[in-house]
């Protein structure tokens, strides 16, 4: 169990990480629809479709760890982390049972990528301002 600052065990940092991992695996699956319409326009090689690919999930992690980091408005780095990294786990995966082939040298490379994106995105999330201008 995580404990806050004060010593009590928080229980709702659950809830904003799987929104924010929910949120993240939506936001990769539109961009790779928007990718895959695009591909089929315009012919790529595959280290082209490759690249298209990491750059879904580095928008699709910076989302969710955003949209978790937000929801829980405090431990930006932290929570939008271990979003990032819940969403790539998931995404290895269902990759592996998929494809049945083993891990390919760029995994490293996607992880500290996907792990710099999503603690931005959870950054960003916690001190982005809801600006209400009242009347």
């Amino acid at each position: 169990m995580l404990k806050s600052l004060n010593g009590s065990t928080e229980n709702n940092i659950y809830k904003p990480i799987v929104w924010g991992v929910v949120s993240g695996l939506l936001s990769i699956f539109a961009v790779m629809l928007l990718m895959a319409f695009v591909i089929t326009k315009i012919d790529f090689t595959e280290s082209v479709s490759l690249t298209l690919a990491t750059i879904a999930i580095v928008v699709g992690t910076f989302f969710g760890g955003f949209v978790s980091a937000r929801l829980f408005k405090r431990r930006g780095l932290f929570v939008g982390l271990i979003t990032g990294l819940l969403v790539f786990m998931l995404l290895v995966i269902i990759s592996l049972a998929l494809t049945g082939s083993s891990i390919s040298s760029l995994f490293l490379i996607r992880l500290i990528v996907v792990a710099f994106s999503s603690s931005l995105g959870g950054v960003l999330g916690v001190n982005t301002v809801n600006r209400r201008k009242i009347i």
